[in-house]
């Protein structure tokens, strides 16, 4: 019975390590995704899609795989190139035409690098 109960409380407590460990993933991508749209404010604003591309490219690494800025109308401006690939990504935000500035969307995907036609 105490073996039992041990491994109740060390499961309870590894459930919520990996939901805070989610969490701080997840407000650290909302800060760096609103860190790339300052960044990228002017460039967007002037529709320097070159500007932007080159900008998004840059920040591209093993933590940050794809940037996508969509435009008014919910269509892709731009992304870097591994993102295209998975349509059901790329094609259209994830954010109702009401969202407002702070609003975020997020959601656990598998993206195998090099699979992605």
């Amino acid at each position: 019975m105490l073996l039992a109960q041990t491994v109740f409380i060390l499961f309870v407590i590894q459930g919520r390590e990996v939901k805070a460990i989610y969490e701080e993933q997840k407000n650290k991508g909302i800060l760096l995704a609103k860190n790339i749209a300052q960044e990228n404010l002017q460039a967007f604003i002037r529709w320097d899609f070159e500007g932007v591309k080159e900008s998004i490219e840059r920040r591209i690494d093993e933590k940050l795989v794809y940037v996508i800025f969509y435009n008014r109308y919910n269509q892709p401006f731009v992304a870097n190139d591994f993102i295209i690939g998975y349509e059901d990504i790329y094609q259209f935000s994830n954010l109702s035409a009401s969202a407002k500035e702070g609003d975020s969307f997020s959601k656990s995907r598998q993206l195998d690098k090099g699979d992605n036609s």
